[in-house]
């Protein structure tokens, strides 16, 4: 991609101290507040000016939600970068793994932002995938001649099994995505369409262990995994991002079975924009170029693999990118202004979304030095000023999301929690009702809701209790 224009300052202007410190002192303020959080403008700013571009007419012409197509090239990025590079900062080794749910309701068209992203990665694996079927006939015919039959044919007497290339995987198990990465030790995206298909399937085994396979898998801790059918199975350096869309009505389950207690939810970074009204159909296409010069970003991150080395087992050897002495101060500064946000509020939820902020925010800047790189605005030599001054800008945003995830599955009555015409519908009806006089007040509200929605809200143990057959009183 060419670099059109120079990448702009953080769109609220540079960070200072001072700013940090009133920030958090207004925060003290707003946390004893009841209302539901507000989620500010994504801050398209803070990427490099050709990807701005990209958001700002994918947005016009697509209809892409600012947030849903911003994350979603963080994720695209954060896939394509993989263990190449990471960072230290003091103590700390992080790199760019991220869990990312967009969250929004049914028609807002949430999957195509995510879709476009990731498109020039699925090229790359349809194109490695029939590669791999190609060598893997050739091998499984190696495979079945006899000695003096290779011979004849002029084939070697040895042969490598054919390994499989992958980018992206979903819907997997945790022994596939082990094995899978064993063959791809830059990492793998897993990506979901439908997130909760990710979290609902963390009891198929033993119960917890596939929850903390992940838990430990965004700290990057070493992953051993024993199955009778593959036996032990071992990667050093575990490089997962995770991304996926979900629902409002769906946020309930992903806090189940103690998922908002033990860190989980708090390792996801939810972009859930208030804005959540279908768009109507586009008049307009989406010129060609821009397409192809975010095909020509990610294919110039991909580039960065082929330098890359391993040691002796197989463990791919990270380039470490520096902070610059002022970015390091900026950083410092701006957890240290976390860390007073994070000992203010006593709501323990609040706690462990700002302690993995900590983390998102190095991980952020090292995102964004490398997609300046990639756009031609970065010799890469180090972590720079502006990256951390972006950085923490997203992080802000992330953080702004987290507070209305965290207040939707803890402050908001199952009933608030419901879209708009369900509510309307919940609270139109009396006390005490019987199933055909909800289904006959549905059929009247306009527009009307069906039956079958009808029904489903009556037997939600967490609206309705059921009195006898066809009757129930209101819970809430």
């Amino acid at each position: 991609m060419s670099n059109r224009n120079p990448t702009p300052p953080p769109p609220n202007g540079r960070i200072t101290v001072e700013s940090l410190q009133n920030h958090v002192q207004a925060l003290g303020h707003k946390l004893n507040q009841s209302e539901q959080p507000t989620v500010g403008p994504f801050p398209t700013g803070v990427f490099p000016a050709p990807l701005q571009q990209v958001i700002e007419q994918t947005a016009r012409h697509s209809l892409y939600k600012p947030d849903w197509i911003g994350s979603a090239i963080l994720y695209a990025t954060s896939v394509a970068v993989g263990n190449c590079y990471g960072t230290r900062y003091g103590t700390y080794e992080q790199k760019a793994v991220m869990y990312l749910a967009l969250v929004g309701m049914p028609g807002t068209n949430k999957s195509g932002p995510l879709e476009y992203a990731v498109k020039p990665l699925r090229q790359i694996d349809k194109v490695a995938y029939h590669q791999f079927r190609q060598q893997k006939e050739e091998y499984e015919h190696w495979e079945s001649l006899t000695k003096k039959q290779r011979k004849d044919e002029g084939l070697s007497d040895t042969m490598t099994p054919p390994v499989y290339r992958t980018t992206l995987v979903s819907d997997v198990t945790q022994e596939f995505l082990v094995q899978t990465h064993q063959c791809n030790p830059v990492g793998l995206g897993l990506f979901m369409d439908e997130l909760a298909g990710w979290f609902k399937n963390f009891t198929r085994y033993n119960k917890g262990s596939e929850e903390q396979f992940w838990l430990s898998a965004w700290s990057f801790s070493p992953i051993k995994s024993g199955r009778k059918t593959a036996g032990i199975q071992h990667v050093d350096d575990p490089f997962l991002p995770v991304a996926g869309t979900i629902q409002p009505g769906v946020l309930s389950e992903l806090a189940k079975d103690g998922r908002n207690q033990n860190g989980f939810t708090d390792r996801i970074l939810f972009a859930y924009p208030d804005d959540q009204q279908k768009p109507k159909d586009s008049d307009s296409q989406l010129a060609p170029a821009i397409t192809e010069g975010y095909c020509q970003y990610i294919d110039n991150l991909l580039r960065i693999r082929e330098s890359i080395t391993t040691d002796e087992y197989g463990t791919i050897q990270t380039n470490w990118l520096p902070f610059a002495s002022d970015a390091f101060n900026a950083m410092r500064t701006w957890r240290d202004a976390n860390t007073d946000r994070t000992n203010q509020t006593d709501n323990p939820a609040y706690k462990g979304i700002y302690a993995k902020m900590d983390a998102y925010c190095i991980r952020f800047a090292l995102l964004i030095e490398l997609m300046d790189w990639a756009c031609n605005e970065s010799d890469l030599s180090c972590i720079r000023l502006t990256s951390v001054e972006r950085g923490i800008l997203l992080t802000e945003y992330f953080r702004q999301n987290a507070e209305k995830v965290h207040f939707v599955l803890n402050e908001q009555t199952p009933a608030e929690r419901l879209p708009n015409t369900q509510q309307r519908l919940f609270n139109g009806l009396p006390d005490e009702v019987t199933t055909a006089d909800a289904i006959a007040y549905a059929k009247q509200m306009m527009p009307p809701v069906s039956e079958r929605t009808v029904k489903r809200i009556l037997k939600d143990n967490q609206l309705f209790r059921r009195v006898k057959h066809g009757e129930y009183y209101k819970c809430c």
